[in-house]
């Protein structure tokens, strides 16, 4: 007489293979690259007035000594004429940074906002 199959509850069947897809989740989240965990800066808002240029930053980073808006490019009709170079970003959102360009009415400006570890967002504005 054969033996006869004893039915194994679902859970024991289910839990093995649940805590193997959170083992292989958690490897794979830890075996990304930096720049897969990091965003982009979300939002670039300008604003100017009497020579003065605004740029409002969003960007998102719990760490921000490590993840951080490094630089800051600013382009007046096309040519560049500052570059800005930071180490660290304010930890509250949104943030300001506030430089002197002097534009005619009528000028283009364009501002490039780039993060330490992954991404980049361009904002313009014609000067009034």
């Amino acid at each position: 007489m054969p033996a006869r199959e004893v039915a194994m509850p679902l859970h024991h069947k289910i839990l093995p293979k649940f805590i193997a897809f959170l083992l292989f989740g958690a490897m794979l989240a830890l075996s990304l690259p930096p720049a897969a965990l990091a965003d982009p800066p979300s939002e670039v808002r300008l604003a100017y007035a009497g020579q003065s240029l605004k740029v409002e930053i969003k960007h998102a980073s719990p760490l921000p000594k490590r993840h951080y808006i490094n630089r800051v490019e600013i382009r007046l009709d096309g040519k560049l004429v500052s570059v800005n170079k930071y180490t660290t970003q304010p930890s509250q959102q949104p943030f300001s940074y506030v430089y002197q360009v002097v534009a005619a009415p009528g000028a283009h400006i364009e501002v490039k906002v780039s993060c330490n570890v992954f991404g980049s967002k361009t904002a313009s504005l014609v000067v009034p």
